[in-house]
């Protein structure tokens, strides 16, 4: 799938993606807004607590089971990306990994 989304990338450009596989940084435009506040789905929680105290609202009671995302894995190795798949996922995301400063190799 991986490999479908890289060409179709290459092909057609970012901005042609489904949505789902889009790069963050061409639906988000930093280019254009900078925003002040980004939430990630790995930080959920942490996310929704700094959103809540920004809104002055109570943070939501079931915000700890909001994390669908979670895998088994606990960080030691990579249960889900070979090294082709993280070479690929690099490369058309490589973007977001550095606007958003996230750490490839986490």
């Amino acid at each position: 799938f991986l490999s479908y989304v890289r060409d179709y990338y290459i092909a057609f450009g970012g901005e042609q993606l489904d949505a789902h596989w889009r790069p963050q940084n061409l639906h988000i435009r930093p280019d254009i807004y900078r925003p002040d506040l980004i939430g990630r789905t790995d930080e959920i929680d942490t996310f929704a607590k700094v959103l809540a105290e920004k809104l002055d609202r109570p943070l939501p009671k079931n915000i700890k089971d909001f994390r669908r995302n979670a895998t088994c894995s606990d960080g030691e190795e990579d249960l889900l990306v070979d090294p082709a798949s993280r070479r690929i996922i690099e490369e058309i995301y490589a973007a977001d990994f550095e606007i958003f400063e996230y750490d490839l190799r986490s």
